[in-house]
């Protein structure tokens, strides 16, 4: 992949839009801890492509309209990658997700997601 001002190009995002989108939060923070992994020096861009145009595979193969799932690969691969690389062990993550599913944070309010206006 091209190097853009030493930053890695980007894969394609969804539906060939030129920015990222994040339709729910967990996919935004996703997105930004391969970024901040890679930006630290943990691995390489190419090595994150690797991963997840493997996991893009597994994922077609499973099921072929995986369209909606981009994000659910894309963590899925960031969790392997992770794993790999020794950063965590994958028994501590399954731990924090059953945990989570079994206590999820209380939410006291409805998240906003129009744009505020000032003024």
């Amino acid at each position: 992949m091209e190097s853009n001002g030493g930053l890695p190009s980007m894969p394609e995002l969804p539906d060939g839009v030129s920015e990222p989108v994040f339709n729910e939060p967990w996919e935004a923070s996703a997105f930004a801890i391969a970024v901040c992994l890679n930006q630290a020096g943990l691995f390489s861009w190419t090595e994150w492509v690797q991963f997840f145009s493997k996991e893009i595979k597994l994922a077609e193969a499973a099921d072929p309209n995986t369209s909606g799932q981009y994000y659910h690969v894309w963590f899925a691969a960031l969790e392997k990658l992770v794993v790999d690389r020794n950063m965590l062990d994958k028994h501590a993550i399954d731990s924090k997700q059953k945990y989570l599913r079994n206590n999820p944070p209380p939410h006291d309010h409805n998240a906003q997601r129009a744009p505020i206006a000032i003024g």
